[in-house]
């Protein structure tokens, strides 16, 4: 037999023998180990119990912006929202502190490019799970900024300032 016709057999007997691939394990189809889900609850608790009326965490770095995003994420993973769950009055306030501290004049959030691309997210994933208009307004200002503040880069990315000529992989991180 001719070595393109061996060829041409060997690939038919391939292209006809049944494929079984191997059996992966499903992540959705495996439950939450409790002693994770005591764990989650009580970090969640903690944050609730000191969090402040002004929906900040009074601890120094707790009123950054950015860290506010980040409680409000953790609350957001535990799949509650603003509107309904134990923790919803939480998330509503790590929001409205947010948002008070979003500039008006160009939406800039925080002092500080990572508070507010950590403060961007919070709202963003908000208001994927809530239509609300206030935070629309925001979340819409805090991506102008983002954006804005590229285009004026000569780098294309960000640093510590909207205004900085220069870039930092950790905060462009944080505006992707």
């Amino acid at each position: 037999m001719k070595s393109s016709a061996r060829t041409f057999l060997i690939l038919t007997l391939l292209a006809a023998t049944p494929v079984t691939s191997q059996s992966l394990p499903r992540r959705q189809d495996d439950p939450i180990p409790p002693q994770v889900e005591t764990m989650y609850e009580s970090g969640l608790e903690f944050l609730a119990d000191s969090q402040g009326e002004n929906g900040a965490w009074q601890d120094g770095t707790g009123s950054e912006p950015g860290v506010v995003g980040l409680c409000v994420m953790a609350f957001l993973a535990h799949g509650e929202d603003p509107n309904h769950g134990r923790f919803s009055q939480n998330i509503k306030r790590g929001l409205d502190y947010i948002l008070s501290r979003q500039q008006g004049s160009n939406g800039y959030i925080g002092s500080s490019m990572y508070n507010h691309g950590f403060a961007t997210l919070a709202l963003a994933e908000s208001y994927g799970m809530v239509r609300d208009e206030r935070l629309a307004k925001g979340l819409q200002d805090a991506v102008d900024l983002i954006l804005n503040a590229q285009k004026r880069n000569p780098r294309g990315a960000w640093r510590y300032s909207p205004e900085s000529p220069d870039a930092d992989t950790t905060v462009t991180g944080c505006q992707l």
